[in-house]
């Protein structure tokens, strides 16, 4: 068994739950937000996953992680 499978538990919680933060902020907060992250896995998730749940536009949100240097 892929070690890595029990990782990813909780990830799209963790997507929903950034996506609904990043939607509360105001627009011109929103613009400069940066999402920071503790690793790499949690930082691709938020990545890949958040845009799904969110009411705006988020393709475009930076997330980084310093684990393994993600986003830099």
């Amino acid at each position: 068994m892929n070690g890595e499978i029990g990782e990813k538990i909780g990830w799209p919680e963790m997507g929903r739950t950034v996506a609904e933060v990043v939607d509360r902020l105001p627009i011109d907060v929103r613009a400069e937000t940066v999402v920071v992250a503790d690793n790499y896995g949690q930082a691709g998730a938020i990545a890949q996953l958040s845009p799904d749940f969110s009411a705006q536009d988020m393709r475009f949100l930076p997330v980084y992680s310093g684990h393994q240097a993600y986003g830099w």
